[in-house]
């Protein structure tokens, strides 16, 4: 267990980025300004560097450390380091509309980013050990948002993105967050160099205390809760008669 520091219960002092390299753990410290490295055995400090607003890390297939500069006055950025805090000429800067919230490489290099700003996206470059530039995305722009129906349920449909990831066969993780409360995990298949396609699975954590009531001469078969929309059909197997239809909030 490692503590950085004690503070008030009103007082920011959340950790937003970790990071590890061999025996190293890299610490995203906002409170201090500082990308701390760890023993991961000891948790003995081994060095660190100032940056100002540090969020999440990630490390490229290169060997350097990508960590996200991010503040409610500026736009964000992604800067490059090496190991020992030197920092790289590649680089990132975000339009002002994104809102960038994780990151990782795939497989081949290409970097992802989550952003959590009106396109509900993921943002994906290409070059990131040379000159870094945007060469694709992966979800419906707006997300869950978008038109023509705003709020339906869609697997590209992203909601809130906030993680993200991609395993060594190519399938990729998208992790986002409801605004009132709920989670959403899915994964999705590779059909080739930074394209996917198919839902291989989804996990959903939509609800916590909330009541559901039925739409009137519906039979059951429709039901709202204080955010969501769900059909049921109750033929099938019980866990598997409901189905989200579309965010209300």
């Amino acid at each position: 267990m490692l503590m950085l520091h004690e503070v008030a219960p009103t007082q920011d002092a959340h950790v937003r980025g970790l990071a590890l390299r061999q025996n190293e753990l890299f610490i995203s410290d906002n409170l201090a300004g500082e990308i701390k490295v760890f023993d991961i055995e000891t948790m003995k400090p081994l060095r660190s560097w100032k940056m100002n607003s540090p969020r999440q890390m990630a490390f490229d297939k290169w060997g350097a450390l990508w960590i996200l500069q991010s503040n409610n006055r500026d736009a964000a950025k992604l800067l490059r380091f090496t190991r020992d805090g030197k920092l790289l000429p590649q680089s990132v800067v975000f339009a002002k509309d994104i809102k960038p919230t994780a990151l990782c490489f795939a497989p081949d290099g290409s970097l992802l980013v989550t952003d959590n700003g009106p396109a509900q996206r993921v943002l994906i470059y290409v070059d990131a050990n040379s000159k870094p530039r945007l060469a694709g995305t992966f979800g419906e722009k707006g997300g869950i948002y978008a038109a023509p129906v705003a709020g339906r349920v869609g697997p590209k449909r992203l909601v809130g993105p906030t993680g993200i990831g991609v395993d060594a066969r190519g399938v990729l993780y998208v992790g986002g967050t409801q605004p009132a409360t709920g989670t959403i995990l899915r994964a999705f298949a590779p059909a080739g160099k930074n394209r996917w396609d198919k839902l291989q699975w989804e996990l959903l954590g939509l609800e916590f205390v909330d009541s559901a009531d039925i739409v009137p001469n519906s039979d059951g078969a429709d039901v709202f809760t204080t955010e969501n929309r769900y059909s049921l059909d109750w033929n099938k197997p019980v866990g598997q008669q409901w189905t989200w239809r579309s965010q209300t909030v």
